[in-house]
């Protein structure tokens, strides 16, 4: 599993306590500390006694695109797990995500729940909120929003097909599910809540954030999407 980390000190003891206890340990723990200017790689360090951890930092800031590609990179497992390292496990998530790949493989996004700490939990998760579309509408839908919440599983094998994360600093998933989508692989949603997804008005997807990455990547996909597509591409683009 991965667990890209920046300035996270704060936060980062929270997550890996929830991957330690977990129902189904993962086989190896890959943090990646993009050059924090924090305590981020001692806390990671804090947890080499309980969990089978590696910590690679980088010597520049690199943001989220090339320090995720970095922490699969420097993984070893034919499946890879994603948690950012401010959200929380809960202690079934693994076992579920991984149950579901085994039945139907492909792309498993988690379910969420919205936590901002010292307040009541969502009453809906993500999945209500952005439901998963059936699968011959995925890549379609996919270029309208993003419907995979980045707490996913999927093969080694299904990301290196389809490129790997790029150096996007923001965006990084949905431009990288387009692509995985783009080569037939389709999404199944976990059918139960899974994780607790903080929020903070830091978070890059706050506000406006990935506004111009959005536009960017559109105006891509505009270009080279297949003819069927390009009017919801269109549409996403005037939105």
């Amino acid at each position: 599993m991965i667990v890209p980390a920046y300035n996270a000190a704060g936060w980062l003891h929270s997550a890996l306590a929830s991957v330690a206890g977990q129902t189904r340990l993962p086989d190896e723990v890959v943090v990646v500390d993009d050059c924090s200017t924090d305590a981020t790689s001692q806390v990671a360090e804090a947890w080499r006694a309980i969990l089978p951890l590696v910590v690679v930092r980088h010597e520049v800031n690199r943001g989220l695109g090339a320090t995720r590609r970095t922490g699969i990179d420097a993984s070893t497992g034919d499946l890879v797990a994603l948690l950012d390292a401010d959200d929380v496990w809960l202690p079934d998530h693994l076992q579920v995500l991984e149950d579901v790949w085994n039945r139907s493989g492909g792309l498993v996004t988690a379910r969420a729940l919205r936590w901002a700490p010292g307040r009541a939990l969502a009453r809906r998760d993500t999945g209500g909120r952005v439901p998963v579309p059936v699968p011959q509408a995925q890549l379609p839908d996919a270029y309208w929003e993003n419907f995979v919440f980045p707490t996913v599983l999927f093969s080694r094998r299904d990301y290196e097909r389809a490129g790997g994360f790029s150096d996007l600093r923001r965006s990084e998933d949905w431009d990288l599910w387009v692509r995985m989508l783009r080569t037939g692989l389709r999404v199944t949603s976990a059918g139960q809540p899974t994780v607790l997804y903080r929020l903070s008005s830091g978070s890059l997807s706050a506000g406006h954030g990935t506004l111009e990455t959005d536009i960017a990547l559109l105006e891509g996909w505009l270009r080279d999407a297949e003819p069927a597509h390009r009017p919801v591409v269109a549409a996403s683009l005037r939105r």
